[in-house]
């Protein structure tokens, strides 16, 4: 039997607990006193094995907070009936669950550093009022995944014995907790605190939630519906919370300065005498899809101020019944959670600069369409609509195996009257599972013959395809996507070039038939052009460029770089141009007559002086070319010569006298460096 006092400043007294089968084996044992005296004392109390099953220890008093933590191997009880004067009662750091019997005053129970749970069971006389309040304090409690949970009884097992909870936090982690099992008596619940909360609640008799004293955040998971008689005034704090509201009675929400979250249910009941203010900061207004077009309808929605964004969760439905105006909210930006109907649905009455964020990580069924407000007059040509592609992609599947292969999926959007589409890709939730380079989405456009622009940004991949119908496209810019970039204009309907710029991931980009200006990155691109006179420029990285039928300009830019040739692509009235070559070993590579791997080295025949000269005589390009394949012999042979102040490299596919517009090439060369080798030419 040990008797220890504290001073009087704060002192910290420590100890071992054993099983009730052994109770002295520990260092808290039967007849020890302690005595914190003066000052705010702790007691740090471990288990180490067993279960006490709340069976007395020491005689404690004047010590304020007592810790205990649990590391027996199993859930414990710890019994409290002779600690006196104590304020708060932790479970700290405890790997298994733990509860505390026979509290003989109203502490504060918490839960630090610690995803078990706790279960307090506090003399029967102590909560025995109709207004009993009990703070939990948290300190990284719980998980995302699993929240602790906190339960409190009287010392019979009898439930629904508080009335007022404050749960405050502290430290920089986010607090999950679960205090459900302190009984639906509860009627006003405060958050305080600076770290971020997550908490569920047993909404029954709740009449106030005022988490006006937090810093941190609040989350409330579970639906807040007031009583009939007091219904529920619900206060939000200056960071971002959010909050679920059931509307079968009274409400008045004010959520506050941060960027919050309100969802709303039973809105039929939605009436005059209810407030719902986001308060300030960028707030979402959610609701389920057939909701929205409820509250759209409804005279009383003019009690829903304060929001910047409507969220819409769930599917649409199959026809247009879930169709609805989003002016009626005075928003311009909408957040779609859920899939479009088997029938495509429209959203209406956006205003030019909208924002529509699509978050569900499947392929949409249909078209969303969405309306904007006199952008199929005649004359508007600046429409503007912002597109949000921020599913969490961690969990996202696709039946199509090949979009599974890349983990990404199908948005599809209809754009009637809009001009400037500006194209953002991301991860909702990066934090729960990496992702790859080529996770991301597939852009599908609808009723798009008025998009002239569109601009691509993010750090995840996008793939579109235009469709002939898309016919007013000039540019697609994506030099700010850092994601990959997959671009197919070859079903382009317009009668103009389009001109793309890559993004700084992998980008490979497949032209129009008509004169295009296509641009890299810094990675290994593959970049095509078609039927037009192009200009397709590499940037950085081993970049593979075809430029397709047509004059076209190809300039590989830094790094070794492939130029496909293909039989029929580069002809005398027609040589495509490369303008950067770089021959030698280890240098660029020429690859003619297609094949996507040529494994033949090109012939290299150089020219006589006396030949050249011969050429240098020809009236035309074209009786040059004729002449160089005069004066060379062999088959699958490449020769470099110049005519007037030009050089140019000449593929000669057969041992004859002509050029073959059906087999042979003709390419103008400039900025050459290095010496042509055998490593630089290889032929089908």
């Amino acid at each position: 039997m040990v008797t220890t006092t504290g001073t009087s400043g704060n002192d910290t007294f420590s100890g071992i607990l054993d099983t009730a089968a052994a109770p002295n084996d520990g260092t808290y044992q039967i007849g020890d006193v302690i005595d914190g005296g003066a000052g705010t004392d702790t007691l740090n109390l471990t288990l180490i094995t067993g279960n006490p099953a709340g069976a007395a220890r020491a005689d404690v008093k004047n010590v304020e907070v007592i810790n205990i933590r649990n590391i027996s191997g199993g859930a414990a009880e710890f019994g409290a009936a002779q600690i006196s004067g104590a304020t708060q009662i932790w479970s700290s750091e405890s790997n298994q669950d733990l509860t505390v019997s026979s509290v003989a005053n109203l502490v504060a129970v918490g839960l630090n550093k610690t995803a078990k749970n706790i279960t307090v069971k506090f003399a029967d006389t102590v909560v025995a009022g109709a207004a009993d309040a009990l703070t939990v304090a948290l300190n990284e409690a719980g998980t995302k995944a699993a929240a602790s949970t906190v339960t409190v009884t009287n010392q019979t097992g009898a439930a629904n014995v508080i009335e007022a909870l404050t749960v405050s936090t502290t430290g920089s982690k986010t607090n999950y907790v679960d205090v459900n099992g302190v009984g639906n008596a509860v009627k006003t619940l405060t958050a305080t605190g600076a770290a971020a909360l997550e908490v569920t609640v047993n909404p029954t008799a709740l009449v106030t939630v005022d988490a006006s004293a937090a810093t941190g955040g609040v989350k409330v998971t579970g639906t807040l519906i007031g009583t009939a008689a007091a219904g529920l005034t619900v206060t939000g704090s200056a960071a971002a919370d959010q909050f679920t509201i059931d509307l079968t009675n009274k409400a008045v929400v004010n959520a506050g300065a941060g960027n919050d979250v309100v969802t709303l249910t039973a809105v039929a009941s939605l009436t005059s005498t209810d407030s719902i203010n986001g308060g300030d900061g960028t707030d979402v207004l959610a609701l389920a899809v057939a909701d929205a077009k409820t509250v759209a309808a409804n005279t009383a929605r003019t009690v829903i101020t304060g929001f910047e964004t409507l969220r819409v969760t769930g599917d649409f439905a199959d026809v247009a019944a879930d169709n609805f105006d989003i002016s009626k909210f005075g928003i311009n930006s909408l957040q779609v959670d859920g899939n479009s109907g088997n029938a495509a649905n429209t959203v209406s009455n956006f205003t030019s600069g909208a924002t529509v964020e699509f978050r569900l990580a499947a392929d949409q069924v249909n078209a969303l369409n969405i309306g904007m407000k006199n952008a199929t007059d005649a004359g508007t040509d600046s429409d503007t609509l912002n597109i949000k592609l921020n599913a969490d992609l961690v969990t996202q599947a696709n039946a199509n195996a090949a979009v599974e292969a890349s983990n990404a999926f199908e948005v599809k959007v209809g754009v009637d009257g809009i001009n400037i589409l500006n194209v953002t890709t991301a991860d909702r939730d990066n934090t729960d599972g990496a992702t790859k380079a080529t996770d991301g989405y597939i852009l599908t456009l609808s009723s798009a013959a008025n998009v002239t622009a569109i601009n691509v940004s993010g750090d995840k991949e996008l793939s579109f395809t235009s469709a002939a119908t898309t016919n007013a496209l000039k540019t697609l810019d994506a030099t700010t996507l850092t994601g990959n970039l997959n671009v197919d204009l070859s079903g382009f309907g317009g009668t103009q070039g389009v001109e793309v710029k890559g993004g700084a991931g992998v980008n490979t980009i497949t032209g129009t038939s008509l004169a295009d200006i296509i641009t890299g990155g810094a990675k290994d691109d593959v970049l095509v052009g078609g039927a037009g006179n192009d200009k397709i420029s590499g940037g950085d990285g081993k970049d593979t460029i075809t430029g397709g039928t047509g004059a076209d300009v190809l300039t590989g830019g830094a790094g070794v770089d492939t130029f496909v040739i293909a039989a029929g692509d580069s002809l005398v009235a027609t040589a495509d141009s490369i303008t950067d070559l770089a021959f030698g070993v280890g240098g660029d590579v020429i690859k003619f007559n297609g094949g996507a791997t040529p494994a033949v080295a090109g012939n290299i025949v150089a020219l006589s002086a006396a030949g050249q000269a011969n050429v240098t005589a020809a009236a035309t390009l074209a009786l040059a070319a004729t002449q160089v394949a005069i004066e060379t012999s062999g088959v699958k042979i490449v020769t470099v010569f110049t005519y007037g102040t030009d050089s140019y490299l000449m593929y000669n596919n057969a041992d004859d006298n002509t050029f073959d517009n059906a087999t042979d090439a003709l390419v103008k060369i400039t900025g050459v460096t290095g010496t042509i080798d055998a490593s630089n030419i290889f032929v089908a």
